[in-house]
């Protein structure tokens, strides 16, 4: 079913003819291929339960640099560690990325045509922390994550609110987002064992 909705956005997005409105479809077509991507390969192993971030998260991102046609010279890097989580939190942590990953692609390189985009993934500490870090240009002087006026991050801060976590966001040669949630795993666990 979200394939055939992403179907019907793609669709939609090639015959309207105001960009802002055709942007603002292919970003929704994405979201909506985050989120199929994630049940299609939950499907595909015999773990529903848990998902591998490695791979997921590599999905997206690949699903997201061949939507934007213009992204060929950008590098896409990943050190992503081997870590599953439920299916509820992966979402939005996919989620995050897709809309961090998509706002690099769309603004961060906007004077040059080529860059990359480095997404790391690694527990410590008992957190998760999840980096998305670019070369790009930087966010504007007057950019204010506490006001963000894009629809894209106002979703990062209600997902990372989600997951309980922390957002900081550093803008030094290109722009950092760093994210730290709990990793309740081992919680899941012992209530997995526990039914």
């Amino acid at each position: 079913n979200l394939q055939i909705i992403s179907s019907l956005l793609n669709l939609q997005s090639r015959k309207v003819k105001d960009p802002n409105v055709s942007e603002a479809l292919k970003d929704g077509r994405n979201r909506v291929k985050a989120m199929a991507l994630i049940h299609q390969k939950l499907y595909m192993k015999e773990n529903y339960g848990k998902v591998d971030l490695k791979d997921y998260l590599e999905g997206v991102c690949e699903n997201l640099f061949q939507s934007y046609s213009d992204s060929d010279e950008i590098e896409l890097k990943f050190d992503i560690h081997a870590l599953q989580l439920n299916l509820d939190r992966s979402i939005f942590l996919g989620l995050i990325v897709n809309e961090v990953v998509t706002n690099a692609l769309k603004y961060a390189f906007l004077q040059r045509k080529n860059g990359w985009i480095m997404i790391s993934l690694y527990e410590k500490n008992e957190n998760i922390e999840l980096t998305v870090k670019d070369n790009g240009i930087g966010m504007p002087n007057d950019f204010n994550i506490n006001d963000p006026e894009k629809f894209g991050l106002q979703l990062v801060k209600t997902f990372v609110k989600k997951l309980n976590g922390a957002l900081n966001v550093q803008v030094k040669n290109g722009t950092t987002i760093h994210i730290v949630f709990p990793n309740i795993t081992s919680i899941e666990n012992k209530e997995d064992e526990a039914c």
